[in-house]
């Protein structure tokens, strides 16, 4: 089970390039503490998400249930990743 500082496992996600791309850029903001750039991302990445479990899924709707189902727990995993890093002391430059 994945903990609040690992990456959320590679399976569906991977196959979808645009939102692979948009979950690899917001995981790149929180690992360097960009927290705006992560909740762009993160955001970017909802819609994203939100658009593709509103398609039509008559061809396999148990496989894009499920595909969707991933992707939102992909979505809650960020979102707690980004909870964390907003709630660290900000770290001196000096």
């Amino acid at each position: 089970m994945a903990t609040s500082t690992e990456r959320p496992p590679r399976n569906w996600l991977s196959a979808l390039g645009p939102l692979a791309t948009l979950s690899e850029k917001c995981e790149r903001s929180i690992e360097d503490g960009d927290v705006l750039e992560a909740v762009r991302f993160y955001l970017e990445l909802e819609a994203a998400v939100y658009r593709y479990s509103e398609l039509p899924n008559a061809a396999k709707p148990r496989c894009h249930r499920m595909l969707v189902e991933d992707l939102r727990r992909t979505l809650s995993h960020l979102a707690a990743r980004i909870r964390t890093l907003r709630e660290l002391p900000p770290v001196s430059t000096c």
